[in-house]
């Protein structure tokens, strides 16, 4: 059972809509490693951290958005 199937649809369209401002973001040239709360969080990892973050973010479009697009499931 996927996020947006079953239970919280309200859930799945939340996550669905961060991470597309995500990628909406790194469109944009959105430098996130470079800011200050990255950068004193983690420091040199900061690059690495928002990598993974834009790879879970867009497993998770192409993963969900059928689903939450169509209502399926909802």
């Amino acid at each position: 059972m996927g996020a947006s199937e079953g239970g919280n649809a309200i859930l799945a369209t939340v996550l669905f809509f961060l991470a597309g401002m995500r990628l909406y973001m790194e469109m944009m040239g959105v430098k996130l490693a470079e800011l200050p709360v990255s950068k004193m969080v983690f420091g040199d990892r900061a690059h690495n951290f928002h990598r993974f973050g834009l790879y879970l973010s867009i497993g998770y479009v192409l993963l969900f958005a059928p689903g939450i697009l169509l209502g399926i499931g909802v």
